[in-house]
């Protein structure tokens, strides 16, 4: 089942600055209007107040058609208030959307090059640096973005919890429970939290991820031996980790220590301990840990699919295994890929604007999934090509001229011909000359070749020499 768009009556999915106007309305430019024109007379007035020789630019007060055309450049606007402006995008995303049953939680990174103390680094990454987004989402819209937390679990895997259940000002579940199937990522994937979440009404399903290649044996007497420090602190977080129900260690050890035993294509299965979560290992081009609270692990589906080459195993090649067109037993979302496809990219060095980057790229492929461009037929003609084209354009006729904050400076040479004129063609002065406009119009002139002029002769300046 795939989700649809709920657009308004007399809205014409066709046009992509209708779709923009929706998330982007007029009330939201002029509140992004105002609060930079207010800024801006901020920085001025702290300016003029110190003793500073160098004087503030000059500003001219922004109005909503000017930030039509600052989004054609480049696709940002000076809104400080991210985080109204991500409410106010989640509700219309929402309101605008139906979503389908497949849900994805995942993560994103913001790129930001500047300084701050919540940027991270992952080098592996196609963004490497920058904040670390956490979203829910159906294939490629994005529906909310939180950084909340839940009590009892970590921050990280409070995070599929805090999106999954969020409430509206109501208290009503922006989710229905039991209408969604939900597809964690491996970072966020845990027994106890699709326990959790599975109690609450809501399945889930999605890889388990293994950061180390020790033993359950060596964990255990680790947490045993943690368990008995005589630091209260420690000895909590040892009793903590030893209650905590763990992904099944005998699944755990099929992939760390028995991956190349195992035929291609074999799989085991395992329940938790209160028969709640299906746990499973299988055998592709390595062994992949699974667990979900939605299948029974009784239904199997077959599907023809090209075995890796057996010299594989070193040199990786997955694209060469799987061909060009991988049939996969799950699908995978494809948000995440979406968004670093369509994104723009460029360096963010400013601490709030990478967030409000975020969330502008994502509005322009939430409108883009909403429109008539990404149909099947046409998106094989340049669907998002043409749709960003036409929108470029309807932005362009709605904005208006951006001008400049100072004027520049006239140099004394530039023809500057006067109102009332009575010459045929401007004059322009030499470039050496440092006579005004008004001398060259009475004929005073410092070319000494000139006629009507000799050195230390009486001029006045009232009359035309003669």
């Amino acid at each position: 089942e795939t989700g649809h768009a709920c657009l308004p009556k007399g809205v014409d999915a066709s046009n992509p600055i209708t779709l923009f106007n929706l998330f982007f309305s007029a009330n939201i430019l002029d509140r992004i209007a105002y609060h930079t024109n207010q800024h801006a007379e901020k920085l001025r007035a702290d300016a003029l107040l110190q003793d500073n020789e160098l004087r503030p630019r000059g500003w001219k007060l922004t109005s909503p058609t000017k930030l039509y055309t600052y989004f054609v450049i480049s696709f940002k606007s000076p809104f400080r208030r991210v985080w109204d402006l991500s409410e106010h995008i989640r509700k219309r995303s929402l309101k605008l959307w139906h979503p389908g049953k497949h849900l994805c939680v995942n993560e994103a990174i913001a790129r930001f090059t500047g300084r701050a103390s919540e940027i991270i680094i992952i080098k592996i990454k196609p963004t490497p640096e920058g904040y670390k987004v956490w979203v829910l989402a159906r294939p490629v819209n994005l529906l909310n973005v939180n950084l909340a937390e839940i009590l009892a679990f970590t921050p990280t895997k409070s995070v599929p919890i805090t999106l999954v259940l969020a409430k509206d000002a109501a208290s009503n579940h922006l989710f229905a429970l039991g209408s969604h199937t939900v597809w964690n990522d491996n970072l966020f994937n845990t027994v106890p939290m699709l326990k959790y979440l599975r109690k609450e009404g809501i399945g889930c399903a999605g890889t388990v991820r293994t950061t180390a290649t020790r033993t359950e044996e060596r964990f255990e007497d680790a947490t045993r031996a943690e368990a008995q420090e005589p630091e209260p602190t420690v000895r909590a977080h040892g009793n903590k980790k030893l209650t905590k129900e763990r992904f099944n260690g005998d699944l755990v050890r099929l992939k760390t220590q028995f991956s190349h035993w195992l035929e291609w294509g074999e799989a085991y299965w395992a329940l938790s301990e209160y028969k709640t979560v299906l746990q499973a290992a299988w055998r592709d081009l390595q062994v992949v840990l699974f667990a979900t609270t939605i299948a029974n692990g009784t239904t199997y589906v077959k599907r023809r699919r090209k075995r890796p080459a057996e010299a594989s195993r070193n040199k990786k090649p997955f694209e060469k295994a799987f061909g060009n067109a991988p049939v996969k037993l799950l699908s995978i979302p494809k948000m995440i890929d979406a968004y670093n496809h369509h994104k723009s990219e460029r360096a963010r060095r400013r601490t709030w604007k990478p967030l409000l980057y975020l969330l502008l790229d994502l509005t322009l492929s939430n409108i883009y999934r909403m429109s008539t461009y990404s149909e099947r037929a046409a998106a094989r003609s340049g669907g998002h090509k043409n749709f960003l084209y036409q929108l470029i354009e309807q932005l362009f006729e709605r904005g208006k001229r951006l001008s400049n904050g100072s004027h520049k400076r006239k140099r004394l040479d530039d023809v500057a011909p006067g109102e009332q004129s009575h010459h045929i063609e401007p004059v322009r002065m030499w470039a050496e000359s440092k006579t005004c406009i008004a001398c060259s119009e009475n004929g005073r002139t410092n070319n000494a070749t000139a006629t009507g002029r000799a050195p230390l002769k009486e001029i006045s300046g009232n009359k035309k020499a003669s």
